[in-house]
């Protein structure tokens, strides 16, 4: 009966720009010295409300001494520098791993927010998003432009989505993370992991910068023709040697010796790439990538791996470089090149392999549980049934 009697107002949160205005505005007419950044940190704080606005407004110029700066505001109200947030950006878009971790570490240092930094991660994003489909959008008046503009033309679209929904998914995870920074790092280290090898044309700025000798996700080559114009020879699929299934114990046998460091084989007529690849000391992205790549071809000075299509999002540059001095060491040759091409696949690479002797393996203790009389008769007087599925398969690797 009341609210029948009663106008209704439904208010709508105020953007930040507008909150902003406002604040300018007011600080103008009370003579209270502000920045511009410390203003738009106050409307994106507000979260739509001209009341927390003002409140913070006031916190703020109590905090900082009767002034609005963007380092005072941003210090009460945790919010990472978006400095630091940049540095992160063009750490990612030079694939450099370490300098990630170092910027992380001196945010940590500094006594930074993470839960704000990926609240500020996700915004720069939105903004690069906007900058690279409509350029103009970038305005004088935000935090630091020239650095949007320069991250917005070295980043590729695809990057900046995927960078994006990877940050979106992160902050919800980080709830339920060990810790903030941890989490934080993990949504960085997972950025540089699932890069996507070709997402489109990259943008003239960023391929004026990569090498000439970058390989791209091109279509395998017809048989007969020459893989490029500088091999010498038409490339050759590698030398595979066929070997029977191996019995329960010889396959434990072979696990047993995973743990010995083996020798790189001299020459390459007869590599095999499974065998070899324990010896390279891979780790990581890296190393995924070069399991799941077979031995194309070897030409003295010049090896090509083929990458199976369906693992072309874990590849970028930089594992080309880390196989490529892995195998000049392990062959001992100075001036090998190495070129990784995603295509079809002729061979078995090791992970397939690794895969295959896992499921003869679990086949084999399947057939020999099967086969012991005492299991079947405990079966048959119970009326059971074998979980074939939830049989493990456990190796000594002593």
């Amino acid at each position: 009966t009341v609210l029948s009697r009663c106008l209704q107002f439904n208010l709508k949160n105020m953007p930040p720009e507008q909150i902003a205005g406002h604040l300018r505005s007011v600080l103008d007419a009370e003579g209270v010295r502000y920045e511009d950044p410390a203003l738009r940190l106050l409307g994106r704080a507000a979260a739509g409300s001209m009341r927390d606005a003002l409140s913070l407004t006031d916190q703020a110029i109590g905090y900082g001494g009767g002034e609005l700066t963007d380092v005072e505001v941003r210090t009460m109200l945790g919010v990472t520098d978006r400095a630091g947030i940049l540095q992160l950006l063009d750490a990612l878009a030079r694939d450099d791993a370490g300098a990630v971790l170092q910027v992380v570490s001196t945010m940590a240092d500094t006594g930074a927010d993470f839960g704000s930094a990926v609240d500020e991660l996700i915004a720069t994003l939105h903004q690069l998003a906007i900058a690279q489909v409509v350029p103009d959008a970038i305005a004088a008046d935000m935090d630091d432009p020239d650095g949007l503009r320069r991250l917005a033309a070295a980043l590729t679209g695809e990057d900046v989505q995927l960078y994006y929904q990877m940050a979106v998914n992160g902050k919800r995870d980080m709830a339920i993370s060990v810790d903030a920074r941890s989490a934080f790092e993990m949504i960085l280290l997972r950025m540089l992991a699932f890069r996507p090898v070709t997402a489109g044309r990259a943008p003239a700025a960023r391929a004026q910068e990569e090498p000439a000798s970058v390989p791209q996700a091109t279509p395998a080559p017809a048989a007969g023709s020459p893989r490029d114009a500088a091999a010498p020879t038409a490339p050759k699929p590698p030398t595979t040697k066929a070997s029977p299934p191996p019995t329960p114990e010889d396959s434990a046998g072979e696990v047993g010796d995973r743990g010995k460091k083996p020798e790189a084989p001299s020459g390459g007529a007869d590599i095999d790439w499974a065998e070899l690849l324990p010896a390279l000391g891979l780790t990581g992205s890296t190393l995924l990538t070069a399991r799941n790549c077979e031995w194309y071809s070897d030409c003295g000075d010049s090896v090509a791996l083929r990458l199976d299509p369906e693992q072309a999002n874990l590849f970028n540059k930089r594992h080309v470089e880390r196989i490529e001095k892995a195998l000049r060491q392990a062959l001992a040759r100075p001036t090998l090149t190495v070129s990784v091409e995603v295509g079809q696949l002729n061979s078995e690479t090791p992970a397939q392999r690794e895969h295959r002797l896992a499921r003869e393996r679990h086949a084999a203790a399947v057939a020999k549980m099967r086969g012991d009389p005492r299991l079947s008769a405990l079966i048959a007087r119970f009326s059971a049934t074998l979980d074939e599925q939830g049989i493990e398969v456990r190796v000594n690797n002593r």
